[in-house]
């Protein structure tokens, strides 16, 4: 009985920002592990509307296996886009010859990219002045995951996927250095979904050693709480998560969305 190719297709970076007018550059690569050869073969990239990529992906006719195809291509980012999260698609298309029938196979890879508001910095594009956390570093722009670094998910709350934001574990914080350059600090906070409906967690916002924001215990199955405080004058921000009373256990914490306005 003859089988489909086993293939593997990886796409990067997974996540990424860039300003409008700026640029990403993205990477493809499609191998055949098993059961080869593919036939046929094409990657290439979907952008959005109104975004360019310049790069003609790859093609072959055959692909045996243990080899692979690779595609490079610098996307460039409209002057006029509005903030937010944007979707790109690696996809490799192929044929099986030892399946006819089988017709076009396709496999695709997102990648995301993330264009900042104007006028607002992320906390996690900020450099840390110290940083501790319960189960594994803190991790940028993706949830907590287990102890390896960047081994995370997406930052979600009670569904809502966030691009940026700082995924923790209590009982931890994070400093960083405001030198009194912004006025409010604002996010989303809560137990991420990764953990379903366990893990409790409190947050606490301080200014200069002072508590400028508690919110309770929070859990799994509770919807984010939005966190909007006064920072005038504030050097040193330091973001605390606490252990919700039974154990830290599941304590996956978000602060989703974390920024700063000046």
């Amino acid at each position: 009985m003859t089988r489909l190719p086993l293939t593997a297709l990886t796409a990067g970076p997974a996540r990424a920002g860039a300003d409008p007018g700026g640029s990403v550059a993205v990477t493809g690569r499609f191998a055949v592990e098993e059961s080869g050869p593919a036939t046929d073969v094409r990657l290439t990239l979907d952008v959005p509307d109104g975004w360019t990529a310049d790069g003609d992906g790859a093609t072959a006719s055959e692909l045996p296996a243990g080899e692979a195809l690779s595609g490079d291509w610098t996307v460039r980012v409209p002057s006029d886009v509005r903030p937010g999260g944007y979707d790109l698609t690696v996809r490799a298309e192929y044929r099986a010859p030892d399946r006819p029938g089988s017709g076009v196979l396709r496999v695709e890879r997102p990648v995301r990219v993330f264009v900042p508001e104007p006028g607002v910095t992320y906390v996690s594009d900020l450099p840390f002045t110290s940083e501790r956390n319960g189960w594994g570093p803190v991790e940028r722009n993706m949830s907590n995951g287990e102890r390896d670094p960047a081994d995370g998910g997406p930052l979600t709350l009670a569904g809502t996927v966030y691009d940026k934001g700082l995924g923790t574990h209590a009982a931890g914080e994070v400093v960083v250095e405001l030198g009194g350059a912004y006025r409010r600090f604002t996010a989303e906070v809560g137990v991420d979904d990764e953990v379903g409906a366990k893990g409790t967690v409190a947050f606490e916002v301080l200014g200069d050693g002072r508590t400028l924001l508690s919110t309770g215990v929070l859990g799994g199955a509770d919807p984010a709480f939005p966190v909007d405080v006064d920072v005038t004058g504030v050097r040193q921000l330091t973001l605390r998560v606490l252990d919700g009373g039974d154990g830290v256990d599941s304590d996956h914490a978000d602060w989703a969305d974390a920024r700063l306005v000046p």
